[in-house]
């Protein structure tokens, strides 16, 4: 058999050659030739999405390429599974010359020249990683749809770098315990922040997520009674679900002119909904509704997780 000399051929015939390899096969043909590299994005690569996670993930129309990475050896397994499936349809070998995988990932973006979609920073990303793969995604795509960031040792100037260059479409999520003073400019449409004292007033009042979670908050019953009047006169349209909690609510006063603790225990309900891929529940909540006839329930009482903390749940009937 006389081998083929892909680099001779016209670029459709190249095109064609291509579109029926997979990403995997993609990925080691292009680590033949700087030539070749930068021929891949002929099999419509760029409608691909890539995720980090404890994987890199390369998500295409059909199917997912799970890349298990490992650190010292030069080959990397991958599985590939239907979307929407967790179940292994097959398995892939990735050869990947050099041992940093964050090169990888870089390598992935250059060639199929697909926008990074998710990243969560898990336990194997440092600062230093993190940084290196923001600066590398913030030249090619203006937005995200999720970003997870776990414990880093993380440099707060170049957080706020990142959220006001990247927009977060759909999730943030954040265990890191940033300082009061973190200045944040973002609004995706779910929000989930671990120690949010830095989240202040003024973000609830201009937000516009569908649901927000919020513990170890700083927020006082006179913001809660600030925001959900607004609530009551139309504002935040968008909103299904809120939870806050923190040592700085209490069981005293009102809210919404309801005494405290509020809580439905004559006929208690309970409502649930799948809202941003998690199942989210108001339990013993007491029922009102606005002049336009939306209704929600809200339910106020000690936090089940932390003794000095008062939980706050508001759930909007949709």
């Amino acid at each position: 058999m006389i081998p083929l000399k892909l680099l001779g051929l016209p670029i459709l015939a190249i095109a064609e050659i291509l579109k029926p390899m997979d990403p995997i096969e993609l990925l080691n043909l292009s680590q033949t030739s700087r030539k070749v590299s930068r021929l891949i994005f002929l099999a419509n690569t760029h409608r691909w999405e890539v995720s980090f996670d404890k994987y890199i993930i390369i998500h295409t129309k059909s199917y997912s390429y799970k890349i298990i990475i490992t650190q010292t050896a030069k080959w990397m397994s991958v599985m590939m599974t239907k979307n929407g499936n967790s179940e292994a349809k097959g398995w892939r070998t990735l050869y990947w010359k050099s041992r940093d995988w964050i090169s990888l990932i870089l390598h992935i973006i250059r060639v199929f020249k697909c926008p990074i979609t998710k990243i969560r920073t898990g336990y194997s990303m440092n600062f230093q990683d993190f940084h290196r793969v923001m600066e590398f995604i913030m030249v090619r795509q203006s937005e995200i749809k999720l970003l997870e960031l776990t414990p880093l040792e993380l440099e707060e100037k170049v957080l706020e770098r990142i959220f006001k260059k990247i927009r977060i479409t759909d999730t943030l999520i954040v265990l890191h315990k940033l300082s009061p003073k973190f200045c944040y400019q973002n609004n995706p449409k779910h929000i989930y922040i671990k120690h949010s004292s830095w989240f202040g007033i003024r973000n609830l009042l201009d937000s516009t997520c569908a649901s927000m979670e919020l513990s170890w908050s700083s927020l006082t019953n006179r913001h809660l009674n600030m925001f959900l009047k607004k609530w009551m006169a139309g504002k935040y349209p968008n909103l299904h679900y809120l939870k806050i909690s923190g040592e700085k609510l209490n069981l005293k006063g009102k809210i919404l002119g309801m005494e405290l603790p509020i809580e439905e225990i004559e006929d208690p309900w309970v409502v649930e909904d799948t809202i941003g891929g998690t199942v989210r529940i108001c339990d013993g909540g007491v029922k009102i509704q606005r002049p336009d006839g939306v209704r929600a329930y809200i339910h106020m009482d000690k936090s089940e997780a932390f003794p000095f903390h008062v939980k706050l749940t508001f759930f909007v009937w949709k």
